[in-house]
């Protein structure tokens, strides 16, 4: 889990020491403001101060302390955060710079076809909010849909159904491993579902219930419906891992949350062996942050969304 904090930047104008002219706070705060002010310049040791002419300015006296510098850094905010801010004043700025440079016009470069939606343009990043993720590896769970279920038909316990956890599916055998622990038994009828054509229920006699699996003898099964229950029966823990991945379910981006964002994590290296293809070499702090700032402050994906300023001030993403 990442650790996150708020930080304040403060945005201040640095005053040059030791040489040129000196500017006193006043005359800061009216340059800023786009007026025109008198200019305040050093005097030679033991002569009074002038101010230019041109402007127009009373003298000033140049005796006591001089003003203290005051430091362009930006306060508690992190080292990248400067960067980001000028290197990316928006997604973008930030999509032709990094993301970009690895698209090409030829298939899975930018995507994968089977899988995921075109992420060759900039405003294809919109559509993705939201959108459904396909990759469960050993270690990561967050695109693991809520299982479909299984149920028991016959017996004591006709009526008992649970969520799928995982199945496994050989010649002659269907193996379901449910979240709950079913009753155990004998010569069970099952039932599973899928979304094949809406609700199907795929039945199979003489299933025996023993511990936390359910097997059933598969060899009556058609080639449809091997095919639906390898392709259309969702798995709860798809990589047996202990883990329902969809209790904090990810999408490819999730608005305001770029802890649960696919892509996001896949270009910090959180995930592994992601199939969508994104770019080489890997992604400096300042472009991390400018991705993982823009997710965060999106509320309802908008097209102009693309092209508003990120707003570095209030973003609370923590990097190492």
């Amino acid at each position: 889990m990442l650790v996150r904090y708020g930080w304040s930047t403060i945005v201040v104008l640095g005053l040059t020491a030791g040489c040129g002219p000196t500017v006193s706070t006043s005359d800061v705060a009216d340059s800023a403001s786009g007026s025109s002010t008198a200019v305040t310049t050093a005097a030679e040791p033991g002569s009074e101060a002038t101010t230019g002419s041109e402007a127009g300015g009373e003298p000033t006296d140049a005796s006591g302390p001089p003003e203290p510098a005051t430091s362009t850094s930006s306060g508690d905010a992190p080292a990248w955060v400067d960067d980001a801010r000028t290197e990316y004043p928006t997604f973008r700025a930030f999509y032709d710079a990094y993301l970009e440079r690895s698209c090409a016009a030829f298939d899975n470069v930018c995507h994968d076809n089977d899988t995921y939606p075109d992420l060759s343009d900039a405003e294809d990043y919109i559509d993705a909010f939201g959108g459904r993720c396909h990759h469960v590896t050993d270690d990561y769970d967050g695109c693991e849909r809520v299982g479909h279920p299984v149920r028991i038909l016959s017996g004591p316990d006709a009526g008992w159904s649970s969520e799928i956890g995982w199945l496994e599916l050989t010649d002659t055998a269907l193996r379901i491993a449910p979240r709950d622990r079913p009753p155990a038994g004998e010569e069970l009828t099952i039932a599973v579902e899928s979304e094949y054509f809406g609700r199907t229920w795929i039945e199979l006699d003489q299933a025996t219930a023993e511990g936390m699996l359910i097997t059933a003898p598969a060899d009556a099964l058609s080639d449809l419906q091997r095919d639906v229950i390898d392709s259309f029966v969702w798995q709860g823990d798809q990589n047996r891992n202990g883990v329902f991945g969809a209790e904090t379910p990810h999408a490819l981006l999730t608005a305001g949350d770029p802890d649960r964002s696919l892509i996001y994590l896949g270009l910090r290296g959180e995930v592994t062996v992601l199939p969508l293809a994104l770019t080489d070499p890997p992604p400096d702090l300042a472009e991390l942050g400018a991705f993982g700032c823009w997710i965060e402050q999106i509320g309802i994906p908008q097209d102009d969304d693309i092209d508003a300023p990120i707003d570095y001030d209030t973003c609370t993403l923590v990097l190492p």
